[in-house]
Formats: structure tokens, C-alpha cells, sequence
């Protein structure tokens, strides 16, 4: 395919690259032939012609797992499960439950990475038994929690009884935090050594001693230390590691976040307010320009319209005027009312008649709009991952938890005690 494209791009007939790869039977060279034909189609219309590489990239894996090789080196993807879209994630989440049992979840799934699936799957797919391998990963391989799973190099799908096992003793891993300038990676990385195990072995876990580097990144004289790893799993060095947890990732933002308007009404009905959609700049299309004349000048019960803080509202020891938000739950409810038989997942049942309406105005216009590949409900994506009931559940039975702490994830550390327990915290 490389030497197809090769000739189209210079005028050539990339039939002869058939020949040239001795590529004589019948069966093989007519559908390679409609192949060639819609590249120079497309290469004539002023098109890309990439997919004569993308085929090629395709066949390389299934090459490699048809004869797998002795050594592994490679630079994984550093991405979060919930970066990618939602119909990448949902596969990725079962493939790191079901194929390699390193599903970590609860708290841990917002920061669950691709690295550690790409590290396994490479092994299962490609590597022959007692082959090793050495890949560049994210620090928080060596001792965050949403590695723990992976870093124990027993790698098993209770749901299959797949089971795989790498020996991390292998070649002490290396730790390169301590770099300077600590600038190469967009955060600090490391570098984890395995090799695999034939069936039966006995793995060997990710623990122990690291080697730590230090001085300046690709200088001569950078000095290696053995230290100890330290598990920054939960239950680890800090007492308040259970008591932590990301904030709601309550999006759409423009369908549910609001500000306050004057009622042209001469007299308001009691317990309602009036609101319009509140646009932000982290707003992307659709929802940016998205006509929301539907739930422009709505008045609703107060019982539905929550204080919300962001980063933005959050500053060194106190908190700024909090934004306004309107969610399908009233104050004071301890569980968003639910219906799993109705396409939005609402128990409208639960609500106030006004909230009612705009309640099925929002997700028409979620359902609507809402990429294509997301299969998420309205529920779905305003209680990504329970992040918002759990702050519900916490108003509830708060226990001796009588503070929260807020702190933001961007900018210089910054930190506050929260004195509303009934204001929602957003991510």
C-alpha cells in the first residue's frame, strides 16, 4: 500500500506496485485493483489519499500478533477514559474489565488511563512468552490508585477467567519526576519494564524500589537513586484519601446553568423564580449557538434552582457569589428520582410541575443535539459517573464530616471550607 501510494503521488501506475510486491494471484490483485482505482480517484479530485497508510497501520498489529516478538519498546497513548468519546470509553472500559481485570473504578474512574490497557493489550496481543517489554508511562503508574489493578502484574477478567502475568522484577522501573526542566512530558512520567509470564506463572507486582533520576533532562552526570515507592492509593500516606472526590461534571452546561431575571408578570407566583440560560466560555458546539429560546424567560419553583461553585467562583479561603444551576431534584432530596423506562432517565413524577416542562424541553434538545457516538441519557451526563448524587448522598448522611473542603484542579492550589452544605460543587 506504501509503494500504491507512492506512485499515484508521483504519476505512476501503481498497478506495477502489484508486481513489484509479487502479487500474482487472481483473488488477491482484483480487490487490490478497485483499491488502487478509488486512490487515484481520490487523488485526482485534490483528495487525501492517507488511507493507503491507514490501511497499512491496520495490518501491521494483526501481523504482529500472528508472530509475536521477543521485545516491546513503545511511548502509549497518555489519555483519560473520559477524554475520549463516549463510544471509545464505554469499549475501553469493558476491554479493561473483561480482557485484563485492571479496572480500578470508583473514585479512580475519571482518572482511569488508556496507558495501562495499551500496556497490557500490547503484551497479551504481541509479546511471546518470556519476551519484555518497556514503555514510557504516565508517573502515576507507580503508585496512584486507578493503577493499582495493573500494577500487580496479575491481570484477570473474573467475568472470563482470562487470565495473564508479567514479572515487574524484571528491570526496576524507573521514576522521572525529579528531572529538570521536568518539561519533556506534559506531566511527569516514568518508565515500567515487564516481562511475560508463560501460563501459570507466578506475576510479579510493581513494588519495591524505582530508580530515581535526577539532574538535567539529556545532560551527562544525571545521578540514579533507589527509592521506595510510595502507594498513593487510598488508604495510603494521607488520612483524607477516602474522603475525597471530584467534582460533578454536569454538562451540557447552557440546558441547566442559569441567572436570575426580572418577571414581566405583574405579580410572580410564590416559590418561583424566573431564569435564562447562562452562556459560558467553556461552551463547544452545538451548545454554543445553540437556539435556546425555549427555555429563555422559563419561571420554575426555587425548589429546583441550587448555588453552584467552579473554579472560577473558588479563591485562597473563601468562595465568590456562587452561579445558579437547575436540576431534576428538589432541596433537601437526598436521590435525583429516576425512571430507567423513559428515554431521559427522569422520573418526572419527582418534580414540580414547572420543572416538569422545562425538564422535557432539556432533553429533547440533549437528544437532539448530543453527539451522534454519546449514548448517554440526560440523567447520564448530568450524574456522570454518580459524581453529582454523591454529593446528594453526603447531604444525607454526612456522618462526622461536618466541613467540606473545595479546592480547585487548575491554577495555583487553591483552597476553601464550604459553609452551604446544600451548594452542588461542579468539577
Amino acid at each position: 500500500m506504501g509503494d500504491v501510494a507512492e506512485c499515484i503521488e508521483r504519476g505512476e501506475d501503481p498497478h506495477v506496485a502489484l508486481d513489484d510486491n509479487h502479487i500474482t494471484d487472481p483473488a488477491e490483485r482484483q480487490p487490490l485493483e478497485g483499491t488502487i482505482e478509488a486512490l487515484k480517484t481520490l487523488h485526482a479530485e485534490g483528495r487525501d489519499h492517507i488511507w493507503a497508510y491507514y490501511t497499512r497501520n491496520l495490518v501491521r498489529p494483526v501481523a504482529l500478533a500472528r508472530s509475536k516478538v521477543d521485545i516491546i519498546i513503545g511511548n502509549p497513548p497518555w489519555l483519560n477514559y473520559n477524554q475520549t468519546v463516549s463510544i471509545l470509553r464505554t469499549e475501553l472500559e469493558r476491554q479493561s474489565k473483561e480482557l485484563d481485570g485492571i479496572w480500578a473504578g470508583g473514585r479512580y474512574a475519571s482518572n482511569q488511563d488508556v496507558a495501562g490497557l495499551f500496556f497490557a493489550r500490547s503484551v497479551d496481543l504481541y509479546l511471546k512468552d518470556g519476551g519484555v517489554i518497556g514503555m514510557v508511562m504516565p508517573h502515576s503508574a507507580l503508585q496512584s490508585g486507578q493503577y493499582a489493578k495493573w500494577r500487580t502484574g496479575a491481570w484477570k477478567a473474573e467475568s472470563s477467567g482470562r487470565e495473564l502475568a508479567v514479572n515487574f522484577g524484571h528491570k526496576t522501573a524507573w521514576d522521572l519526576e525529579k528531572l529538570e526542566p521536568n518539561t519533556f512530558f506534559p506531566i511527569p512520567a516514568s518508565v515500567a519494564f515487564a516481562e511475560r509470564l508463560r501460563a501459570g506463572g507466578r506475576a510479579q507486582p510493581l513494588t519495591g524500589n524505582v530508580e530515581l533520576w535526577r539532574g538535567k533532562a539529556g545532560a551527562d552526570g544525571v545521578e540514579r537513586e533507589s527509592v521506595g515507592i510510595t502507594d498513593a492509593s487510598v488508604g495510603g500516606d494521607s488520612p483524607y484519601a477516602g474522603y475525597s472526590r471530584q467534582g460533578a461534571s454536569i454538562r451540557p452546561r447552557c440546558l441547566v446553568f442559569v441567572h436570575e431575571t426580572e418577571n414581566p408578570a405583574i405579580i410572580q407566583a410564590s416559590g418561583t423564580i424566573t431564569v435564562n440560560p447562562r452562556r459560558g466560555s467553556q461552551d463547544k458546539e452545538p451548545w454554543r449557538s445553540l437556539d435556546l429560546t425555549a427555555i429563555t424567560g422559563q419561571t420554575i419553583e426555587s425548589r429546583h434552582v441550587f448555588d453552584i461553585h467552579l473554579g472560577e467562583t473558588v479563591v485562597p479561603y473563601a468562595t465568590l457569589e456562587p452561579l445558579k444551576v437547575v436540576l431534576p431534584f428538589k432541596r433537601l432530596e437526598a436521590k435525583i428520582p429516576t425512571d430507567t423506562s423513559r428515554v431521559d432517565g427522569i422520573r418526572l413524577g419527582g418534580l414540580e410541575r414547572r420543572m416538569r416542562e422545562r425538564c422535557q424541553t432539556i432533553s429533547d434538545l440533549w437528544q437532539i443535539n448530543k453527539a451522534p457516538a454519546n449514548k448517554l441519557n440526560l440523567l447520564g451526563s448530568l450524574d456522570h459517573y454518580g459524581k453529582l448524587s454523591s454529593q446528594l448522598e453526603w447531604k444525607r448522611n454526612p456522618g462526622g464530616r461536618t466541613v467540606r473542603i473545595a479546592y480547585t484542579a487548575a491554577g495555583e492550589p487553591t483552597a476553601t471550607l464550604l459553609g452551604d452544605d446544600n451548594a452542588i460543587i461542579d468539577e
